[in-house]
């Protein structure tokens, strides 16, 4: 079921005056482009799953496209849906007419990049069919007008996902050329999409949630997994470089990450003020929902990691930019008044990340 918290606030809420809430009325002015509105922040603060979106690989030449279009359909066996919502079941001779169809905007070029593999991922234990309805709206929305494709649902892992094979020359004629932004975009609006169907996804950077560094890469997880040593290139380039840096080096570095990690823990803590300042305009039944999302969005600012910081960091990190910042919640006459407590909990503290 989605979030029924953000449904009734958000959604049209009158407040006392009469006028119509909107999200926008809950949102901090935006100084910079890290900073997100109150919904987006929440959602993350609950520490929900993230939406996935992965780009898997690039479609050079009819061969190479076709090939795929046989892998996400299982050769044949899964039907493919495309932009249209026309079902293909015909197999791999239906998928080769199809590509014909795309193959007369090819780029001329061996390494020419003709498509673009797409995946979509859900949490494990989301309804297969709500996943399905999640990417076809998102994909007619993205591309549906734009760029052809097609696209199936797989089911043999925990986390259903989907296959998606976009044509990158567009109707019009302009390419589509998909870079990290563009992948950003992709990801909160199938999150959002996602939503709607009852699985309970956000899309947030991990800056934004206080982690530093880049994931780990699926297939070196499940390599240090089984024991064994990792030998990727790109590791050992990784790990001569953090070897070759000098101390001043590796201290600006990480003074630019504390410095992000403030002021991403600093609009957490403004967005609370800023929705605490708005209860007093809800109905009361909805003053308590809010209230709510202000100790959500506090304890989060309170618990987030800050690296490889422990929590004693974290907490003092906290109080030096909550400092000055009133929480007082007054919620109407009835309600109590609610302060931000200053000393952290003695169990807190002596647990490490």
């Amino acid at each position: 079921m989605r979030d029924q918290i953000l449904d009734d606030l958000l959604k049209g809420s009158r407040g006392k005056k009469g006028r119509t809430m909107s999200p926008n009325d809950l949102a901090l002015p935006k100084r910079n482009s890290s900073q997100k509105p109150l919904t987006a922040l929440y959602l993350t603060a609950k520490k929900l799953p993230q939406a996935v979106t992965k780009i898997t690989s690039f479609g050079k030449g009819y061969a190479q496209v076709l090939n795929h279009l046989s892998y996400i359909s299982r050769n044949g066996e899964l039907s493919l849906e495309d932009q249209d919502g026309q079902i293909l079941n015909g197999g791999i001779a239906e998928q080769a007419e199809l590509l014909d169809t795309w193959a007369s905007d090819f780029g001329d070029r061996v390494n020419s990049r003709d498509s673009v593999h797409l995946m979509l991922s859900a949490p494990e234990g989301s309804a297969s069919e709500s996943l399905k309805i999640a990417a076809r709206t998102f994909l007619q929305k993205e591309f549906g007008n734009k760029h052809p494709y097609v696209f199936a649902i797989h089911t043999d892992t925990q986390k259903p996902h989907a296959h998606v094979c976009i044509k990158l020359m567009g109707e019009e004629g302009k390419k589509l050329n998909p870079r990290k932004d563009t992948l950003d975009g992709w990801r909160e609006k199938f999150a959002k999409e996602c939503r709607e169907q009852g699985i309970l996804v956000e899309a947030s950077r991990r800056f934004e949630r206080g982690l530093s560094g880049k994931k780990m890469k699926d297939t070196a997880r499940y390599v240090q997994a089984r024991g064994e040593k990792l030998y990727h290139p790109s590791l050992r380039a990784n790990e001569e470089k953090a070897r070759t840096q000098t101390t001043e080096q590796r201290n600006e570095k990480e003074e630019k990450q504390r410095a992000r990690n403030q002021a991403v823990r600093r609009h957490y803590i403004e967005a609370a003020r800023n929705a605490a300042q708005q209860i007093k305009n809800l109905p009361p039944g909805q003053q308590k929902a809010m209230m709510d999302i202000v100790k959500t969005l506090d304890d989060f600012a309170k618990t987030m990691p800050f690296g490889k910081a422990n929590l004693v960091t974290s907490y003092q990190e906290y109080l030096h930019l909550k400092k000055g910042i009133s929480m007082d919640l007054n919620a109407g006459s009835n309600s109590k008044k609610m302060v931000a407590k200053e000393i952290a909990p003695k169990n807190e503290l002596e647990r490490n990340d």
